[in-house]
C-alpha cells in the first residue's frame, strides 16, 4: 500500500533552515562590478602619462571602489538595500567628474554608480539610477568624444550592473522569505506531531485510570501500570521528538545513539544498517524512524526489527520492518502515526509505503529526494 497525497492537505516545501548571514549571491555581483576598476589601471601601466594628473585619479577612484565596496558588505549581509547616502555621493561625484578631469579612461564610474545605487536603493529607485547613470556615460562620451564603440560599451554595461544588482536582491529577498515561510510550516508541522501524541498518550493514561477505578482489586496493579506506561511513553516520545528536530552535527551518529537507546529501553532486537547518506537526508528520514520505531514498541509486539537507511544517486530510502503483529494496511488502526509521516515525507516531497498483513510483520519504507 503507498501513501500519497492526503485529500484536503495541501503540499508542504521541506524546510530550508535559516539564511545564512551573508548572501553569497551579492557577493558575486559586487565584485563582478569591480573589475571595471582593471581597465584603468591596464591604461597606465601599459602607458603611463608624462604628468602627475594620474595620481589624483587614481586616488579618487580608489576612494569611490571603497565606497562601493562598503555599501556592497552592508547590503549583502542584510540581504536587502541599505541606504547609504555617502558612499552614493561620493561614487557619482567621480563617475560625473573624473572623467572631464583625467580623460576618457575614466569613463567606467558610471557602472560603479548604477551599481551602488542597486545596493543603497529600493528596486524602483535603484532602476531610475541605473538610467540616470546610463544617460551620464552617454553623455559625458559625447562631450568628450569618444569612440563610438566605448560610448556604446559603456551604456551597456551600466544598464547591466544596475539591473543585474536588483535582480540579484530580489532573488535573495525571495529566498529568505522562502526559508522563513517554510520553517514556519515545519513548526507547526511539528506542534500538531506533538499535540497527536499528547492526545493519544493521554487518552491511553486516562482509559487505564478509568478502568482501575471499577476494576477488582487485584487487577487495579495491571491498570495502573498500563497508564504509568502510557506516561512514560509520552515523555519518551517528546524526547524523541526534540532529538528529531536538531540539526546535529553528526545526524547518522546521533540516529545510532538513539536506536541503541530505544533498542534498551524496548527489549526489541535491532539490525542497523546506514549507507552513503548526507546529513540532510538523514535530518529528514530521522523523525520517520522515530515514528516507525515507536509504532513497534507500542503495537507490534515483535522481537526483531531491521532498520536500514540507504542513500542512492537521487534518492535516500528508510526501511523499518519488523517481525511482530502485523495489521491490515486498509484498515490503519488509530494511534499508528501513519498519517504525521505521510504529511512530513509530502513536506519533503517523499512518500511513504506500507508492506504488511495479519500476524507477517510490517514493513514501512519512506523515500525522499537526495541532497
Amino acid at each position: 500500500m503507498q501513501y500519497g497525497r492526503l485529500p484536503g492537505h495541501a503540499d508542504r516545501m521541506e524546510a530550508a533552515g535559516p539564511p545564512p548571514r551573508t548572501s553569497p549571491v551579492l557577493v558575486v555581483v559586487a565584485l563582478f562590478w569591480l573589475l571595471p576598476l582593471a581597465y584603468p589601471l591596464i591604461q597606465l601601466i601599459r602607458a603611463r602619462p608624462a604628468d602627475v594628473g594620474w595620481v589624483p585619479a587614481l586616488a579618487a577612484t580608489a576612494a569611490s571602489a571603497g565606497a562601493y565596496v562598503v555599501a556592497a558588505i552592508r547590503t549583502a549581509r542584510a540581504g536587502q538595500p541599505r541606504s547609504a547616502q555617502l558612499p552614493l555621493v561620493l561614487i557619482a561625484a567621480v563617475a560625473i567628474l573624473l572623467p572631464f578631469a583625467a580623460g576618457v579612461r575614466w569613463l567606467g564610474g558610471t557602472l560603479w554608480l548604477a551599481a551602488a545605487a542597486g545596493f543603497t536603493l529600493p528596486a524602483s529607485a535603484a532602476l531610475a539610477g541605473t538610467c540616470l547613470a546610463t544617460a551620464i556615460g552617454a553623455v559625458t562620451s559625447i562631450l568628450l568624444r569618444a569612440p563610438a564603440d566605448t560610448a556604446a560599451s559603456v551604456a551597456a554595461l551600466t544598464a547591466l550592473a544596475g539591473v543585474s544588482v536588483v535582480v540579484a536582491i530580489y532573488q535573495t529577498q525571495l529566498a529568505r522569505e522562502l526559508a522563513t515561510s517554510t520553517a514556519e510550516v515545519d513548526r507547526l508541522r511539528v506542534t500538531s506531531e506533538v499535540h497527536e501524541t499528547v492526545k493519544q498518550q493521554a487518552f491511553l493514561a486516562a482509559a487505564e485510570l478509568r478502568k482501575a477505578q471499577t476494576a477488582a482489586p487485584s487487577a487495579v496493579p495491571a491498570h495502573l501500570d498500563r497508564a504509568a506506561e502510557a506516561v512514560a511513553n509520552l515523555q519518551r516520545q517528546f524526547g524523541m521528538l526534540v532529538a528529531a528536530q536538531q540539526p546535529a552535527a553528526a545526524p547518522s551518529t546521533d540516529f545510532r545513539a538513539w536506536v541503541d537507546g530505544w533498542a534498551a529501553q524496548s527489549g526489541v532486537e535491532v539490525e542497523l544498517r546506514i549507507e552513503d547518506l548526507d546529513g540532510k537526508s538523514m535530518r529528514t528520514l530521522f523523525p520517520i524512524a522515530v515514528a516507525a520505531l515507536t509504532n513497534v514498541a507500542q503495537h507490534a509486539s515483535a522481537q526483531m526489527v531491521a532498520v536500514m537507511v540507504r542513500g542512492g544517486l537521487a534518492t535516500a530510502t528508510l526501511t523499518v520492518a519488523d517481525d511482530g503483529a502485523g495489521f491490515d494496511p486498509a484498515v490503519v488502526p488509530p494511534g499508528h502515526g501513519l498519517r504525521g509521516m505521510t504529511e512530513r515525507l509530502l513536506a519533503a516531497g517523499g512518500v511513504l509505503t506500507i508492506h504488511s498483513a495479519p500476524g507477517q510483520g510490517t514493513a514501512i519504507t519512506a523515500e525522499v529526494p537526495r541532497g
